[in-house]
């Protein structure tokens, strides 16, 4: 097959939509298929200054000028939602147009609408009065980029296949009148190498009940504004000796900012690091603890659970599949911080074998989601989708 892979990010092996787009282009091309890309720097490649970004061409225009030029050369468009909001009749395709999922747009606006409380921290902090529809605003704009609802829509719509990274998004689908069969639920994966390289022997982590890690960028919507009471409550109740921030890209001053100060030396904060340096950060955490309130799939998650650490998490999309798979008690409601701490201080004062045997189910679900065994499901929709559309 000759697949054309389309991205409003940047395509490279860094991490987020770009990395999922180039692990599964190797994979395609392992299995002996022709695969070329356009993303955002082929487009755009000297980038955009404010006027462009107003006054110039959208993605959506520059895109369809380039399949105009070039689909016909494919059999296989996939896109990212919102990227071809236009039917393949106006760019001269005939093949299979398939849509994919890093999260979808309806259930980020969902959730966002859902956070309160966080509109009432920074009222509560003096801070600028900023409304939760403004704060997830941004947030979306600048996954997105200018990419709209209406964007979705229309992707939806001239779309042969819809791809599903969770339940939350097939069922949203499902309540709002697509077909099954125009559905596939896929989740996001870690190449093998990766996963296996995670591992860690749980015998140093058995006996140190009391280092918990967070990993991840640290911005608003991964929860950071609960950190304060999270780590507050578990001083007063757990003899709590170290809490570890991996892969916030920001400055200590700023992490330090969403705590105490009676807080600041039990914290260890790594801005950046290198992925072969993951497994020796975690060598040490016994629980993970990551209360974002939106996710598409949650690599966070699956990394630590491939280590063999339990994750403590907020019930939402795609990281509710990877938990509810280890066991359902480590999802807790959005915002329920006190519930939250106490799962932790449950898990940080487990016996060692039950411990041990909870770290080996989060390395088994983790298996669950090698990239070698997820990539050939890409491919025979492709090759399916194709059998149908030519009749």
């Amino acid at each position: 097959m000759k697949i054309l892979i389309v991205s409003h990010g940047v395509i490279n092996n860094d991490s987020g939509l770009g990395r999922v787009h180039y692990e599964l282009i190797q994979e395609y091309k392992k299995a002996g298929h022709l695969v070329e890309k356009v993303d955002y720097s082929d487009l755009y490649p000297k980038g955009q200054n404010k006027f462009q970004r107003v006054f110039g061409s959208s993605f959506t225009e520059k895109l369809l000028n380039y399949l105009q030029k070039n689909a016909f050369k494919y059999n296989v468009i996939d896109a990212n939602f919102e990227n071809v909001a236009f039917p393949k009749e106006s760019f001269g395709f005939k093949g299979v147009l398939f849509v994919r999922s890093h999260g979808i747009r309806p259930l980020y606006i969902v959730a966002a609408e859902k956070i309160e409380r966080y509109a009432k921290v920074l009222e509560a902090e003096g801070k600028a009065k900023k409304s939760i529809k403004g704060i997830a605003g941004s947030y979306i704009r600048s996954l997105y980029k200018d990419l709209t609802l209406e964007d979705f829509e229309a992707s939806l719509k001239y779309a042969d296949v819809v791809h599903c990274l969770n339940t939350h998004e097939y069922e949203y689908f499902i309540k709002n009148g697509v077909e099954k069969n125009k559905l596939v639920f896929i989740p996001n994966g870690l190449p093998q190498h990766v996963l296996t390289g995670l591992y860690l022997d749980p015998s140093v982590r058995k006996k140190n009940n009391a280092i918990i890690s967070f990993l991840g960028s640290w911005s608003f919507v991964k929860g950071i504004k609960d950190w304060r009471s999270i780590s507050n409550f578990l001083i007063k109740n757990s003899e709590l000796k170290e809490i570890h921030i991996l892969g916030c890209v920001v400055s200590e001053d700023m992490v330090k900012s969403d705590f105490d100060d009676s807080v600041f030396n039990l914290l260890k904060i790594t801005s950046t690091f290198k992925p072969n340096q993951l497994s020796y950060l975690l060598e040490k955490t016994k629980v993970g603890v990551f209360p974002s309130y939106m996710e598409g799939f949650g690599f966070a998650v699956l990394e630590q659970l491939a280590a063999g650490i339990p994750v403590v998490a907020y019930n939402i999309p795609g990281v509710a599949d990877m938990l509810n798979q280890v066991d359902p008690t480590l999802l807790i409601e959005p915002g329920k911080i006190e519930n939250l701490v106490e799962k932790v201080k449950y898990l940080l004062n487990l016996n060692e074998d039950a411990y041990e045997r909870l770290s080996n189910k989060c390395i088994e679900v983790s298996k669950r989601y090698i990239l070698e065994n997820l990539a050939p499901v890409y491919l025979q929709t492709f090759e399916n989708s194709l059998k149908t559309l030519n009749g």
